[in-house]
């Protein structure tokens, strides 16, 4: 590979510039950006963390729309889905929660109210003037039922929507012969076929929904209702086999509504099996069960069974305990009432009496634990009971009668990660989908994009473990990207190509692409950001974060495809997206390291097949999976000797992650320029984070050098020695200070050992209420060390700071940065301060930092040179009022054009 070049605008971390808006009340902070920040926070115009998670962007009338899965509240159960919008795509706008628990479909059905909706997608249907949302639905707790679900809306805002199908799997129920028939015997493409070309059959089994449950048993399914839902149950009898047949009972509901429940009047028990005051018949094997139901949340029940009136510690009076079967073994009278805080309900009674011979009993409904009505909280848990003998309960949360399948009915096949395709050459649009862990299927959508098309599907990829799909159309090609099922952990991406999205055979042989964790990131889309005689494409990736899923990050990088079909994807640390010019463009420092000599601990055997040598962890091949370093175990090190000191930027690390494994290496980077004194300047010793890292690096230094402590077993809590290794470490150069090499666009001079206002001897001057601290001063002790060296600048109040810089191109763009962070020890607390950057005198940026960014985070504004000559002032505005500091550092000025 050749050295990569980026612009050399900001390294590391994401180009936000923070203006305020005032409302009433006060001043309220909107954030806006330069360019996108890759695995770093993005927050949107209100200053929040973005919430499109496994998303998709739509362009719709000169606006871009971004969907994706609200995860704020770090679950996988499902929110919301949320929308933004932008003109630049870069700075986005929420919209809102397009879906929600209290989304309906067409017969006012909450069925979003007890699953998880994931990777939705939004197209836009020319023929019908409609947005389609989809979604992939699963039940509360699992992933069984491997479900999409498609919402439509006459503006992409919404309101959406479910259509009449609710959630289904794609093929479900269609007459072609295209899905799998449960009980049936079928072609199992996933195993080798014999001499003949027949393959081994298989027996497609139940497919997860409606769910079933055995009575009174706990299932997940039915605990943490936290929205209004609506629970319906049935009794089914089984076949022989076990599968459904069609004999079942009416359906028992329960209605829960969330919210602020009214008193009222204690209700009395309800006893079940009933046959509204008549006598109930049941089974005359005597092997039916009645259950008792609390009217009121909080009282005690008592009964019996002999028709006397239930007395408290009298006669033959009971207490009852939730999911006690009471056997309907003979004839008798079952009465029962509620008790509490000394009040007793009215009496509850109900009959029962054995069928007569040779008659058959009614099949009861199960019985649902929990009436329905209205609960202050969530609702901790429900249980289900079977009252006819020999049958099973299968039931629903989302407002649907249940309605299982029985043998022979075509279920259709499941569909997990996907992606929507629509094609700008045909208008055709597809739909692109993991099935289990075996199978991608590919299947083109209904004229109104709504369904599938049953006879158009083929399985592709089969035992490849493919999904996360992204396609893109280039001339006669259209190319589609792929992630390995790894759970939420990265792996190596691959592309493929075809010139015929309907032919199975079509598609090419998969390359690799991006390093071998994706640049730690799962596809979700390639965007074409330019037009069709000169397209320009936008990888689009999440980056997850598995213990804390509201804070995963956003990965979108220049995607580059040749005129042979080759896809390129480099990382960078921000995203510059130029739309007028059609352009995104990377950001960063030279790569300095490739092909430098190296030192490590000993490699395992290596031959040239398969290399494991030091050196091969900076040949600039960062896409071959067979070729990387890798130490005999842990502890390890690698270092590489640049030849001469070179003011460093950056390191990036590809670290060995075997199939997308979960184990994260821990480690320092030290630099030194001899060789023998070394100076740690990045501690990971504690990283929980698998795969692909990048670091800041400072300093004039010729040595680099990874020390691997360990690595770990993120889900096992064990030593992972075995996926010890480094595929790739990229060591960049700092882009040059802008006026000379002797310009300090820091703050090492002069050196105060603590802090000092308006010294003389630097090249800033500084105002009344600005100066410099030193690492662990009075200003900055309580603030994480100097991005930059071991000084920072301070302003105070109006205080302000300025220098002259020279060499500049008239009517070129030049972007200034920098770092900045809110004093964190101000006495009594400080509400924040805020600053502009100005330009010869000329604000080219209002900043205001959140009052809790006590971190240092990157800043930056662009102006035009109008000569070659220009002073840079950054001004204390203190639109907050009181003392407030704020805390500044590595400031860099980059011609960006």
């Amino acid at each position: 590979m050749k050295n990569h070049t980026c612009h050399p605008l900001l390294r590391r971390l994401p180009v936000l510039l923070a203006t305020v808006c005032v409302f009433a009340g006060g001043p309220a902070m909107a954030a806006t950006y330069t360019a996108v920040p890759n695995g770093q926070p993005y927050l949107d115009a209100s200053g929040t963390h973005i919430q499109a998670h496994g998303g998709f962007v739509l362009k719709h009338e000169g606006v871009y729309y971004w969907v994706g899965e609200d995860k704020s509240h770090n679950a996988a159960s499902f929110k919301a889905v949320a929308m933004y919008k932008s003109t630049d795509l870069e700075n986005w706008e929420r919209v809102g929660a397009v879906l929600t628990p209290d989304t309906v479909d067409v017969y006012g059905n909450h069925i979003l109210s007890h699953c998880k909706i994931e990777r939705p997608k939004l197209l836009f249907n020319q023929a019908t003037n409609k947005f389609v949302l989809w979604g992939h639905w699963e039940n509360y707790s699992s992933y069984g039922p491997s479900r999409v679900i498609v919402a439509t809306a006459d503006r992409p805002e919404g309101p959406y929507t479910i259509t009449a199908k609710g959630h289904f799997r794609p093929g479900e129920g269609n007459s072609a012969g295209v899905g799998y028939l449960m009980g049936i015997p079928t072609p199992n493409l996933a195993k080798p076929p014999d001499a003949d070309g027949n393959y081994p059959t298989f027996i497609p089994g139940y497919p997860s929904y409606p769910m079933t449950v055995a009575s009174g048993a706990a299932n997940a399914e039915l605990a943490n209702f936290g929205y209004s839902t609506t629970l319906k149950a049935v009794a089914v009898k089984l076949d022989g086999e076990g599968y459904p047949t069609p004999s079942r009972s009416a359906v028992a509901q329960a209605d829960y509504v969330i919210g602020t429940a009214a008193g009222a009047a204690l209700a009395p028990p309800a006893i079940y099996p009933q046959a509204g005051g008549a006598t109930v018949v049941v089974n005359n094997n005597l092997k039916d069960n009645a259950y008792i139901v609390a009217g009121s949340p909080g009282a005690t029940l008592y009964y019996t069974t002999d028709g006397s009136t239930p007395v408290a510690g009298a006669g033959t009076t009971k207490v009852y305990a939730e999911g006690t079967a009471i056997p309907l073994n003979a004839a008798k009278v079952i009465k029962a009432v509620s008790v509490k805080d000394g009040v007793i309900s009215a009496v509850g009674t109900v009959s029962y009496r054995p069928a007569d011979a040779g008659v058959a009993a009614p099949m009861y409904p199960p019985v649902i634990s929990l009436p329905g009505g209205t609960y202050a909280g969530s609702i901790a848990a429900v249980k289900l009971y079977t009252v006819s003998d020999g049958t099973s309960i299968y039931f629903t949360a989302d407002g649907r009668d249940p309605a299982p399948p029985v043998k022979g009915d075509n279920t259709g096949y499941g569909s997990r990660d996907y992606t929507l395709f629509q094609d700008p050459q045909t208008g055709k649009a597809y739909l692109v989908t993991a099935q289990d862990n075996v199978y991608l299927r590919v299947w083109q959508l209904t004229d109104d994009y709504t369904d599938v098309v049953p006879s158009t599907q083929y399985p592709m990829f089969i035992n490849q473990s493919r999904e996360a799909p992204a396609l893109v159309r280039k001339g006669d090609y259209v190319y589609m990207m792929t992630s390995r099922q790894s759970g939420w952990y990265p792996n190596q991406l691959l592309y493929t190509r075809t010139a015929d999205i309907g032919n199975k055979d079509g598609w090419e042989v998969q390359k690799s692409i991006g390093d071998n964790t994706g640049w730690h990131s799962q596809p979700t889309q390639v965007l074409d950001i330019g037009t069709a005689a000169a397209p320009e494409y936008l990888y689009l990736g999440d980056r997850w974060n598995p213990s804390l899923l509201g804070s995963s990050t956003y990965v979108w990088l220049p995607l580059d495809i040749d005129g042979a079909g080759n896809m390129e994807m480099r990382w960078t640390p921000e995203t510059d997206i130029d739309l007028a010019k059609g352009k995104a463009s990377g950001v960063g420092g030279q790569i300095v390291s490739n092909g430098k000599p190296v030192a490590a601990t000993a490699n395992v055997a290596s031959t040239a097949a398969a290399p494991r040598t030091p050196d091969q962890a900076n040949d600039g091949v960062f896409n071959l999976a067979t070729a990387y370093y890798q130490p005999t175990g842990t502890p390890f090190y690698w270092q590489v000797d640049l030849g001469k000191n070179v003011d460093l930027g950056r390191l990036d690390l590809s670290l060995r992650s075997v199939g997308g494994s979960d184990a994260a290496h821990r480690y320092t980077v030290a630099v030194s320029q001899d060789g023998t004194t070394w100076t740690s300047q990045v501690d990971n010793s504690a990283n929980t984070r698998v795969g692909f890292q990048s670091h800041n690096l400072n300093g004039s230094y010729r040595y680099v050098r990874v020390n691997v402590s360990q690595v770990w077993d993120m889900v096992h809590n064990a030593s992972a020695s075995w996926s010890a290794g480094i595929f790739e470490a990229s060591v960049y150069s700092r882009p040059a200070a802008w006026n000379s090499t002797t310009a300090d666009f820091g703050f090492e001079k002069p050196l105060t050992g603590s802090q000092l206002e308006q010294p003389a001897g630097s090249e800033w001057t500084f105002g009344a209420g600005a100066g410099i601290a030193s690492n662990g001063s009075g200003m900055s002790a309580g603030n994480p060390v100097a991005p930059d060296g071991t000084q920072v600048a301070f302003i105070q109040r109006q205080g302000s700071i300025a220098r002259d810089i020279t060499g500049l191109v008239p009517g070129k763009t030049y972007r200034v940065s920098l770092k900045a962070a809110q004093r964190a020890n101000t006495p009594g607390g400080q509400l924040g301060q805020t600053f502009d950057l100005l330009v010869s005198d000329a604000s080219i940026g209002s900043f205001a930092p959140a009052q809790w960014a006590t971190s240092y985070r990157p800043y930056s504004a662009t102006f035009v040179a109008t000569a070659a000559f220009a002073s840079v002032k950054l001004q204390g505005t203190n639109l907050r009022g009181g003392d407030n500091t704020i805390l500044l550092d590595q400031v860099h000025i980059d011609q960006v054009d």
